[in-house]
């Protein structure tokens, strides 16, 4: 064999080692990690060794998958008696879709899954509080909490959301005005 052969040799080998070393990641149980192509969603990793090109595929890092949760904060319901009850509420899930679902919520710089979580838990609850007083929807908030969950869960379930819990936090009246 030649030295110029040998020197291709080790060089190729050389590239197989890096490429390998660098393309190698591991997610983590109850993780997920999303792999980007040219600035592009392109896949989710789920539990395991996998593999990505170097400088052509990025990975993010590790996604939590199962308890996560999201405060959503001014949210507003109109009252009977003309007043305005703002509330903030916490919403639990957990991540359960399948990729497409998980692309398409962290598509938009994780704007549209907080957008969505925000949007459903705001008419799951004001459904509840329609035709309250603003004094008789503040004495029911664990009732009208209980209330939403179901239509909370069914509005999630098409983003791959698997909501497990919904808290009421804070709620106030405004002013008359």
């Amino acid at each position: 064999m030649s030295s110029i052969s040998l020197g291709l040799l080790l060089l190729a080998v050389a590239c197989i080692v890096l490429v390998y070393g660098f393309g190698r990641f591991r997610v983590y149980p109850n993780n997920l990690k999303v792999v980007a192509r040219l600035n592009q969603l392109a896949r989710v990793a789920r539990p395991g060794v996998h593999f990505a090109w170097p400088l052509v595929e990025q990975v993010s890092p590790n996604f939590p998958i199962l308890h996560q949760s999201e405060e959503v904060i001014n949210l507003l319901a109109p009252t009977t008696d003309n007043r305005t009850v703002y509330y903030h509420a916490t919403v639990h899930f957990d991540v359960v879709g399948d990729d497409k679902q998980i692309i398409a919520l962290l598509e938009d710089n994780c704007t549209a899954g907080p957008a969505a979580i925000r949007l459903h838990a705001e008419r799951s609850i004001n459904a509840q509080m329609t035709g309250l007083t603003s004094e008789q929807a503040l004495r029911s908030l664990a009732d009208i909490t209980r209330a939403a969950l179901p239509a909370l869960k069914e509005g999630l379930a098409p983003w791959g959301l698997k909501v497990t819990d919904l808290f009421i936090t804070k709620a106030f009246l405004t002013r008359q005005v």
